[in-house]
């Protein structure tokens, strides 16, 4: 092995966490762009479901998670208010469903609690239930 050979390895090593930084830096911004150009899309309730259907559906999935105690919906996303355990507080968790402006039954959350499954319930049944109406517009075309 040369010293030209050793100088090549290590620039290698100087060079590999230099790149895998910028490759994570850009990866982070590129995701933040896909994410604005989701969240900024025109909601559109053309696949199927109508607002007011949406609205049902969010209360039936509401009905069904215990300490949901309201929601609100605002376009294709929804804020769920639950009880706190000791009954004293609430906390919220906001589910977007919008995807790129489409009901699809994808959906984002942000929550409050971390610790608390409370939100990923709501969450995945009001998918469910997306889904199934989704299913079922098409069976009927």
């Amino acid at each position: 092995m040369t010293l030209r050979d050793l100088g090549k390895i290590a620039l290698g090593v100087a060079v590999t966490p230099f790149t895998a930084i910028v490759n994570f830096v850009e990866e982070q911004r590129r995701q933040r762009e896909e994410e604005r150009r989701r969240r900024e899309s025109p909601c559109v309730f053309t696949d199927g479901i109508s607002k007011e259907r949406f609205l049902e559906l969010a209360q039936e999935a509401a009905n069904e998670t215990v300490r949901v105690q309201s929601f609100d919906v605002n376009k294709m996303a929804v804020t769920i208010h639950v009880k706190s355990q000791s009954g004293l507080t609430t906390w919220d968790a906001d589910i977007d469903y919008s995807d790129f402006g489409h009901l699809t039954g994808r959906y984002w959350l942000k929550t409050e609690n971390d610790d608390s499954l409370i939100p990923e319930h709501y969450a995945k049944v009001l998918k469910k239930k997306i889904e199934q109406d989704l299913l079922g517009q098409a069976n009927c075309q």
